[in-house]
């Protein structure tokens, strides 16, 4: 469910996305059919990258990054090996070094996976931003898939997601 969650509110956005220079950030939550959890989720989109983050609870925050590349499972595999990183900058502070999983979405798109206690601070962060979140993802020192997003709704959107999670 959080998977087609994600990927529907980001192609969502994709086509509502006017300019490559702005992002649009919006909070949607879900509720399970079959269960008493609801899944909240941001997404951030400048076409072609998306960035999010979903939970149901303050204990399962997860922060995702998407980019336009399809890779195959061995490449997948390769890249895990070598421990990859997710570099995260918002506007001109520290850059957060994240540890992640390399995935695939359902349209076999390369994307990176993290529930790391440190993107709680991110969440934050971009949440109060001023201008601008960059991402790229770090494998042995190389960076790849560099990205700056403007953070435009990123604080209403995320401050929605942090109080409907419980994440203090």
């Amino acid at each position: 469910m959080r998977n087609s969650v994600l990927r529907t509110v980001a192609l969502s956005l994709a086509l509502i996305a006017t300019s490559h220079a702005e992002a649009a950030w919006i909070y949607q939550s879900k509720e399970d059919a079959f269960s008493d959890e609801v899944l909240h989720v941001v997404v951030g989109v400048t076409p072609p990258y998306s960035a999010g983050f979903r939970c149901t609870d303050s204990e399962d925050l997860e922060l995702l990054y998407m980019t336009p590349e399809h890779a195959n499972e061995e490449t997948i595999r390769t890249l895990n090996a070598y421990e990859p990183s997710l570099l995260v900058r918002v506007d001109r502070g520290e850059i957060s070094k994240i540890p992640v999983t390399i995935e695939t979405t359902n349209d076999g798109e390369f994307s990176v996976v993290t529930g790391n206690d440190m993107i709680y601070d991110v969440a934050k962060s971009i949440a109060a931003a001023d201008r601008r979140v960059s991402f790229a993802i770090d494998v042995l020192g190389t960076r790849m898939h560099t990205h700056e997003m403007d953070v435009q709704g990123s604080t209403k959107a995320l401050k929605s997601l942090i109080d409907a999670c419980g994440i203090e």
